[in-house]
């Protein structure tokens, strides 16, 4: 154990973070032979475009290669490349390397959200005990049964890559602030978005976190004459996050393939339901049942419906919560 040095702060946090990624391997070790299931049938299995490494800069300019099935081709570049790669280094439709290169993509984000966790938490309130508090917190993600669906649905792991696209960006951006000039921070988030659209949320996620860390502001805007100069510089600070996501949303929108079939009878209610499909996540964070990854959701029945009222309350419950918390420091990670 000498490798470790565990005689220092460093060498422990070391044997820490190899510990937390066995933990999770160990709870992983029986998916890596699990089949296809689901559009993975249309997108891996029955999908000639990932039969050709070759075929990757396709992809970039034709989002029809996406899925053998017309009515669910959509733009997603970056995860029909790594099909394709992943068929390669497998010669076949073997799910055991689809599965390896998700699950060491979902460490590499382990290890991100630990320090990611640990910079904020240190620059609102210094403490040694921060550290094993990041790593208990990613713990609890990293081997929380809700995650295994993005871990097993091989077709799921552009959710995997949103996240870690804007936890990377966001990293980079906190590291390395003499490199932001740059933009190179940009490019996970860049990569994300490529692979499933809603990683265009990064942008927000930066301007809240340089509005609470590093303008030392706060979510309320009142009273206005305080903040409006944190505001300025959080806003400021995040131009260029701004402009490269409005370009890459832009091409998005352009990229979408007309046979593409929506699947949302009802848009409106589609999205009256995301505030109760959000409060049943945040139960399942705290109880973890009845999980299923074709849960079979039906829409709220109306705008004023008991489920759709009891997700409006859950999301201003939400949103009081984070203001609350953002006008004190310590509170504030």
């Amino acid at each position: 154990m000498s490798v470790f040095g565990l005689g220092s702060i460093a060498g422990r946090r070391r044997l820490a973070f190899l510990l937390l990624l066995t933990a999770v391997l160990a709870t992983y070790s029986n998916h890596f032979r699990n089949d296809f299931h689901f559009d993975d049938t249309y997108s891996v299995k029955e999908n000639p475009a990932i039969r050709d490494v070759s075929a990757i800069p396709k992809f970039f300019v034709d989002p029809n290669l996406f899925s053998a099935a017309a009515a669910q081709r959509m733009y997603r570049p970056v995860t029909s490349a790594s099909l394709a790669i992943d068929y390669w280094l497998g010669g076949r439709l073997n799910p055991f390397f689809f599965h390896l290169s998700t699950f060491v993509w979902f460490e590499v984000q382990l290890v991100l959200m630990v320090l990611f966790f640990l910079r904020i938490m240190d620059s609102a309130d210094p403490h040694p005990s921060n550290f094993w508090t990041a790593l208990a917190a990613t713990a609890v993600f990293g081997l929380h049964p809700a995650a295994a669906e993005t871990l097993n649905y091989i077709i799921q792991r552009a959710d995997l890559y949103n996240a870690l696209g804007c936890l990377a960006s966001l990293w980079l951006f906190v590291r390395y602030p003499s490199q932001r000039r740059f933009g190179w921070y940009l490019l996970p988030a860049v990569i994300a978005m490529l692979a499933k659209p809603p990683a265009v949320v990064f942008p927000l996620l930066l301007l809240a976190y340089s509005l609470l860390f590093e303008q030392d502001g706060a979510l309320a805007v009142v009273p206005w004459a305080v903040q409006r100069r944190k505001w300025g510089g959080a806003l400021l600070s995040t131009i260029p996050a701004f402009a490269v996501t409005a370009a890459v949303a832009s091409l998005l929108l352009r990229m979408r393939v007309s046979s593409w079939f929506n699947n949302v009878p009802s848009p409106s209610l589609y999205r009256l339901t995301q505030p109760w499909v959000a409060l049943h996540y945040f139960k399942t964070f705290f109880l973890p049942t009845g999980l299923n990854v074709d849960p079979g959701w039906r829409y709220v029945a109306g705008p004023f419906s008991p489920e759709a009222l009891a997700g409006y309350m859950f999301i201003l419950g939400l949103v009081i919560a984070a203001i609350a918390a953002s006008r004190n420091r310590t509170s504030k990670p």
